[in-house]
């Protein structure tokens, strides 16, 4: 059995101002929703009663209209989120170097490792594993 072919469809979802969310897709329909996480199965299941296709073979892009102030905030937690996971894995990577030092060329135990570290032994046995 072949499986049917999948057709996209561009949702624009635009806040009411007394709550819930207009959703339109261009030349198909419009709906609303009270919540925007409902707006995907609801637009399918309507796209699907208005042009005859099968749910399953709609695909559906959903574009959120939302304030400038909004997006901004969202683009600076992006930001912000990205630079923080970098941070992360460099401060990682550090811990790990640090733990090896002090293994290695210090030749210090697990538990004076972790104790320096403020680690607990089994953390620095994990970090020398890594």
């Amino acid at each position: 059995m072949v499986a049917p072919m999948s057709t996209a469809y561009t949702v624009e979802a635009t806040p009411l101002a007394r709550g819930g969310w207009t959703l339109v897709v261009e030349g198909v329909g419009v709906s609303q929703v009270r919540r925007l996480d409902q707006a995907e199965d609801e637009m399918r299941a309507a796209i699907a009663d208005l042009t005859g296709q099968a749910p399953e073979a709609i695909t559906v892009a959903l574009h959120t209209n939302i304030s400038e102030d909004v997006s901004s905030s969202l683009d600076e937690i992006e930001t912000l989120q990205s630079r923080a996971d970098q941070l992360a894995q460099e401060a990682s990577a550090k811990r790990r170097e640090l733990a090896r030092h002090l293994r290695e060329e210090e030749h210090r135990s697990l538990r004076e490792t972790g104790s320096i570290m403020k680690l607990s032994h089994q953390r620095v046995s994990q970090l020398m594993a890594e």
